[in-house]
């Protein structure tokens, strides 16, 4: 395969993978800063499987949980785990082509722990770090991500990015579910009394039963603090006759100072008679909606919350239309810097290849250019000694380190 080739083909799987990190089916996106650059783990769950299905079926690769690995939105791994401890080592090669600034002596690998909850779910995982490797010993490093549990508000952000109808229509009943169902159960009330009756009568002997067996506490509550009600009823009657008492000696006073206002002989001014227009005919012209409107003004608070859900619901899909637009702006951003970076690369091997292919240069020695190709040919064989690290700029494969 030819530079080129593969330059288009890995153009081809990056665009793919960006593209996925937007489908449903994740279950958990672990997010945190290293260097100053977003990295997400997010955990594609295994679908339901068949037990009819044969070894090979539930050995496959798309049957198995994976971990995908994003670097500011651009896909950089995607391998399955189990339950056992695995790395996913990032080779310098995925990191720059996922815009990541990389050193020649470090690299970074994604460790993810799971454990096994079985009262919660089949498979949990309990934390994700971020390992920096070098060379040197003091400059390694291990952080943590994020973990996707988190308050109720957090907790909703991630379900309505994840699934925004379905969290725009979750907004609207938070909003305006209890008004809707005070409301359904009044229309209950008028349409079919019998009905809500004959649901509420097997009711009737527990609620009987709760309140025969309750009564004895509650009177007790009843005994302990009748004395503080008396105290209070006391103290109550005793502001309420000051207060009496206080709001006729201002209404005294007032007299007396201002008694003599309404002694005054203030003249009488007949306005004219306004000749109004007859608007009957609008009263009969909205006789029809006039139900309507009575019912809106003696329900508002119902109007009120439909209203305030459909806006939360409305405001909700907003936020993930823009959140959607920007990941796919910087989606394209990524895609077009990885082409022109693979399209760069493309054109030095090609370069090389026939400067290769073209033989030495005549104008220098001959002796530098025999030191140049065994200085080369040992560089190439102490790589492959080493494990075959691929040159400065080559595609690396992913590293499983056991």
């Amino acid at each position: 395969m030819g530079w080129a080739a593969l330059g288009r083909r890995a153009a081809a799987l990056h665009a793919r993978h960006v593209e996925r990190t937007t489908e449903p089916g994740v279950d958990h996106v672990w997010h945190g800063a290293v260097a100053e650059r977003r990295l997400e783990a997010r955990i594609h769950p295994a679908p339901p499987r068949d037990p009819s299905a044969g070894a090979a079926a539930l050995t496959a690769p798309e049957a198995q949980d994976r971990v995908e690995v994003l670097l500011d939105g651009a896909h950089v791994a995607t391998e399955p785990f189990t339950d056992n401890t695995e790395k996913v080592t990032l080779g310098r090669t995925a990191l720059a082509g996922a815009g990541w600034d990389v050193d020649a002596e470090g690299s970074l690998a994604l460790e993810v722990i799971s454990t096994k909850v079985p009262l919660v779910r089949p498979r949990a995982v309990r934390e994700v770090h971020v390992i920096r490797r070098d060379r040197d010993p003091a400059r390694r490093s291990r952080v943590a991500l994020h973990a996707p549990s988190g308050s109720r508000a957090e907790q909703r952000a991630a379900f309505r990015s994840r699934r925004p109808r379905t969290g725009a229509v979750r907004d609207f009943v938070v909003v305006a579910g209890p008004k809707l169902l005070l409301l359904l159960l009044g229309l209950l009330t008028l349409v079919a009394p019998n009905l809500l009756g004959w649901l509420m009568n097997p009711l009737r002997p527990l609620l009987d039963w709760v309140a025969d067996r309750l009564r004895p506490v509650t009177e007790w509550i009843g005994r302990l603090l009748q004395p503080l009600l008396d105290a209070v009823a006391a103290v109550a009657r005793w502001i309420g006759a000051a207060l009496g008492w206080l709001w006729g000696l201002v209404e005294a006073v007032l007299s007396f100072l201002f008694g003599w206002v309404d002694d005054i002989p203030w003249p009488r001014i007949d306005l004219p008679d306004v000749p109004w227009p007859d608007l009957s005919w609008l009263r009969d012209l909205l006789r029809p909606v006039e139900p309507v409107v009575v019912w809106l003004f003696d329900n508002e608070q119902l109007v009120v919350a439909v209203l305030l859900g459909l806006w939360a619901a409305r405001a909700g899909l907003r936020r993930h239309r823009e959140g959607t637009a920007g990941a796919d702006a910087e989606a394209a951003r990524l895609r077009a810097r990885l082409a022109a970076d693979l399209r760069e690369l493309v054109a030095r091997r090609e370069a090389e290849e026939a400067a290769r292919s073209a033989g030495p240069d005549p104008a220098r020695p001959a002796a530098v250019a025999a030191d140049e190709v065994r200085v080369h040919d040992a560089d190439r064989l102490h790589e492959r000694e080493a494990g075959g690290r691929p040159h400065e700029g080559e595609p690396a494969p992913l590293e499983l380190p056991g």
